[in-house]
């Protein structure tokens, strides 16, 4: 799929100079896209980690888990279940980052700071 990619960016330019610009940036563009997916992938085995975890807690363990996690759990009509949490998806990432990367401090859905 990378060739295809390449190959077909080829016969787009006129110059080899042009060739050569969009062959860097293409590839520049494949590395980020896979460092991405390396670190959903480092994300995802942190969460299965955190589940794990949630699973062994003691009922009142899970309670304050879930009472930091959650602001708002309702149940509608036909059980239609809406949650809402205490942090954005953002901040969830930040959480989850790796140590030798900068964190933002987390704050709260009304902009108090929590961290």
């Amino acid at each position: 799929m990378i060739f295809l990619l390449v190959v077909s960016n080829f016969f787009s330019f006129s110059s080899e100079k042009a060739w050569i610009q969009k062959y860097a940036k293409t590839m520049a563009q494949i590395e980020d896209e896979a460092e991405t997916a390396k670190r959903i992938k480092e994300y995802y085995r942190q969460f299965c980690g955190w589940a794990e975890e949630f699973e062994m807690a003691s009922t009142a363990r899970k309670r304050v888990i879930l009472s930091e996690l959650l602001e708002k759990v309702e149940v509608g009509k036909g059980y239609q279940v809406t949650i809402r949490l205490k942090m954005s998806y953002q901040q969830f990432l930040d959480l989850c980052a790796p140590e030798d990367q900068p964190k933002n401090t987390l704050t709260k859905s009304h902009d108090e700071e929590v961290a």
